[in-house]
């Protein structure tokens, strides 16, 4: 029973432990939407999902700055 106790103890803190940089991750997100990409970045580090994916997002960031800043340049 202690054994079962403590195990599901420690998946709630995991699960919370995700959740909870989940929850920020999306925040992040909903903050860039608001228009402005410039120098705007996902803060959220790891080697699991959550962090590959926030890298794979901070690229893509990166790339539509370099793109808008190059349509710009062009228009001008």
């Amino acid at each position: 029973v202690v054994g079962l106790f403590t195990l599901l103890l420690i998946v709630t803190m995991l699960n919370r432990s995700f959740l909870q940089r989940l929850k920020n991750f999306c925040e992040q997100l909903t903050a860039i939407t608001g228009g402005e990409i410039n120098h705007k970045r996902v803060q959220i580090s790891g080697k699991d999902e959550l962090g590959v994916l926030s890298s794979t997002v901070n690229r893509m960031l990166e790339s539509l700055e370099r793109s808008h800043h190059d349509l710009k340049a062009a228009k001008d």
